[in-house]
């Protein structure tokens, strides 16, 4: 990520359609937590190192594999566009949705519907003991692959240089692990022609820091997991506090944030979205109205 004004470098460096994005490997059904401290620092440790030695390793599909044929049924779709990711397939997953796309879908449906679809039941699957811990944390980062062969276009198209001025900063709260859904919140962002800064982790001086040198418009904050609920308000206070704009909006999302209506107000925030096409839609009814 650029590093303007000389301010912390804050990277994005990963990220469904929804801020919750259900393949949270720290509890990606969004059922009971399974040993919270141990499955994080796994999860570190699987993402960090393992995961990428793995793709390397695992790069070229197996001579078995083949795009399946694109079905009409949407739940067909997503039976056939998991088991790519499941396999292992990232390049025959990206020739499926291309095939979607031949047949009439855009990729802001795809984004929005079967990414985000898949996600979720990469979660269940998890919650069902259908899936160990590593597939879903290896599915969940050939997802983000797809996205990352996918954002050219997708950040390219309809893009409004008008709004090249606006800036964004997108991240999870401090000590949130899900960055799944942030990631697609940043894609929807650049796509509509916002100057995003984005970090997969970051700490609450770091963001004051850079709040307090250079102007943002919007801070959006990732909420994936309940524990960290109480510490949003705070948070929150204290970017305003140091912000250069007074102006500044703070939106919010996330798993926990859906689970509870009316949280934006007892936050502090200026408002909620549930996805990515939405949190950019609240962005600018914000901020340009």
């Amino acid at each position: 990520m650029r590093n303007r004004q000389g301010t912390d470098r804050i990277d994005h460096t990963e990220g469904s359609a929804r801020w919750d994005g259900s393949a949270n490997s720290e509890n990606p059904g969004g059922g009971e937590p399974r040993a919270e401290s141990s499955w994080d620092q796994l999860e570190s440790t699987i993402e960090g190192e393992l995961i990428p030695r793995l793709m390397l390793a695992f790069q070229q599909p197996s001579p078995a594999a083949a795009t399946p044929a694109v079905a009409t049924d949407p739940a067909a779709k997503l039976d056939d566009f998991l088991g790519l990711i499941l396999a292992g397939d990232t390049a025959s997953a990206v020739s499926f949705i291309q095939e979607l796309r031949a047949a009439g879908s855009s990729l802001k449906t795809t984004y929005l519907n079967l990414i985000t679809d898949c996600a979720r039941r990469l979660g269940e699957l998890w919650n069902e003991d259908q899936c160990s811990f590593f597939e879903v944390t290896a599915g969940s980062t050939r997802l983000r692959q797809v996205m990352l062969e996918l954002s050219p276009e997708f950040c390219g198209t309809n893009r409004h240089q008008v709004r090249d001025s606006l800036q964004a900063l997108i991240l999870p709260i401090p000590g949130e692990q899900h960055t799944l859904g942030q990631f697609m919140v940043v894609e929807f962002f650049r796509r509509a022609g916002w100057n995003v800064h984005a970090s997969a982790s970051a700490s609450v001086p770091a963001i004051t820091r850079l709040v307090e040198r250079q102007h943002f418009d919007v801070v959006g904050l990732s909420i994936s997991a309940d524990r960290f609920v109480d510490d949003v308000s705070g948070v929150i206070t204290r970017i305003r506090e140091a912000s250069c704009n007074p102006e500044l909006k703070v939106l919010i999302g996330g798993r926990s944030v859906a689970a509870h209506d009316g949280l934006a107000d007892e936050l502090g925030a200026d408002a909620t979205a549930g996805d990515g096409y939405a949190a950019v839609a609240a962005a600018e009814r914000l901020v340009c109205h």
